[in-house]
């Protein structure tokens, strides 16, 4: 995945690039007013090419890791959410009148409990220093 970016700021070897979001249409169609303000998404990044504030740059990130992190994004979710079922359905069926309920109720607490997993995994991903890097646009044509 490659976004083009410019770098807005920079403090020692972290730079800020701010990368425009595209709507999921692409930007192109009639009804894109529909998809809201498009603010600049903004990255901190490490600047392992010595870029300068108001350089054009490319954010790149590694297929393989951004299939890993939409996976691990998608999965923690369900599979907390499956195991909440199971877990309320094992232990309400014979103790309450309504346990398919309240299996389902255990299981959006479970869900609650994956979104905080999810933040620390998150976190992970942005420390890691190969998930996302820099490349430097030849402007000069």
């Amino acid at each position: 995945m490659r976004k083009q970016g410019v770098v807005i700021g920079k403090e020692n070897q972290i730079v800020r690039v701010a990368v425009m979001r595209q709507g999921g249409c692409g930007g192109e169609c009639s009804s894109c007013h529909g998809c809201g303000d498009m603010k600049p998404e903004i990255l901190e990044l490490e600047n392992n090419i010595h870029s300068e504030v108001g350089d054009i740059v490319n954010v790149v990130a590694k297929g393989q890791s951004v299939v890993k992190y939409t996976l691990v994004l998608y999965s923690i979710p369900l599979m907390m959410m499956i195991l909440g079922i199971v877990i309320g359905y094992q232990y309400f069926q014979g103790k309450a009148v309504d346990y398919e309920l309240y299996s389902f109720l255990l299981g959006i607490g479970f869900l609650g409990i994956s979104l905080i997993i999810l933040r620390g995994v998150d976190r992970k991903f942005q420390r890691k220093k190969d998930f996302l890097s820099l490349e430097k646009i030849d402007t000069k044509e």
